[in-house]
């Protein structure tokens, strides 16, 4: 994967992934870390689909969180709405970028 623009967000298997410090180019491939954050509903079945799908692109997962559901109020004066309860997953990625060609 070869990446032309020094900021730090990437997309990372159609998810958003974050460098912890800014991205540059570099004249010999590099390793680096990204991590990404994935939410999914409180069923076991999607949890387990999200794991194993981590894995399979080489990921290490981070953390699981797991979130009760809750009544949310956006802004003082607003109706609460309730959100579902479910699991937020943070992975880790080692991205492999090779700088330009000299």
């Amino acid at each position: 994967m070869k990446f032309s623009t020094p900021d730090r967000e990437r997309t990372l298997g159609g998810r958003k992934a974050v460098s912890p410090e800014p991205l540059s180019l570099k004249e010999v491939a590099m390793s680096r870390k990204q991590y990404a954050v994935d939410t999914v509903r409180d069923e076991p079945v999607r949890l387990r689909e999200q794991l194993d799908h981590i894995a399979a692109e080489g990921g290490r997962v981070v953390s699981v969180i797991w979130q009760p559901a809750r009544q949310v109020t956006l802004e003082p004066g607003l109706q609460p709405h309730e959100v579902a309860s479910g699991y937020v997953i943070i992975s880790e990625h080692e991205l492999h970028e090779e700088g330009p060609a000299t």
